[in-house]
């Protein structure tokens, strides 16, 4: 895979200029952003998101965990949040914790490493000691099914 370096090396110009094309910045001269967007589409040049996720301090990545993904009443739910979230511009991460409150803590480790802008959950036990761990979640998070 091509990086936005070697684009410009390729190209003659700065990497600052390539990530302006890039980044729709139209103070570039046409001539340089159809050279730039040329190569970008013939080396199939992919931005970085873990280095584009640094700079903004943004994944653009959500997370769902449900406890049982083969439940259609879940798969519902998660292809509607997968929807709306490809519409805001986010990917969704899914995990099945497959009604097992060690693997939903795993899981919520896991995604607060990886930094996830975001996280819709069903979780395990609906109960108060049981939302204990997502409190002490330091990224938003939401419970999309109700307590009974």
């Amino acid at each position: 895979m091509i990086t936005m370096t070697e684009l410009a090396k390729m190209t003659g110009v700065s990497q600052a200029t390539v990530s302006r094309v890039l980044n729709g910045n139209t103070s570039v001269k046409p001539e340089v952003a159809a050279k730039v967007l040329d190569y970008a589409r013939k080396y199939n040049y992919q931005p970085n998101m873990i280095a584009r996720s640094l700079n903004g301090n943004r994944t653009f990545l959500l997370a769902a965990i449900v406890p049982d993904i083969s439940n259609p009443f879940f798969a519902d739910i998660i292809k509607e949040i997968e929807k709306g979230a490809e519409k805001a511009g986010y990917s969704i991460l899914i995990f099945n914790s497959d009604y097992s409150q060690e693997k939903e803590q795993k899981y919520l480790n896991l995604l607060q490493q990886y930094r996830v802008d975001g996280l819709l959950v069903a979780p395990v036990h609906n109960d108060e000691k049981s939302i204990q761990p997502f409190r002490k979640l330091t990224i938003p998070w939401m419970v999309i099914t109700k307590k009974r």
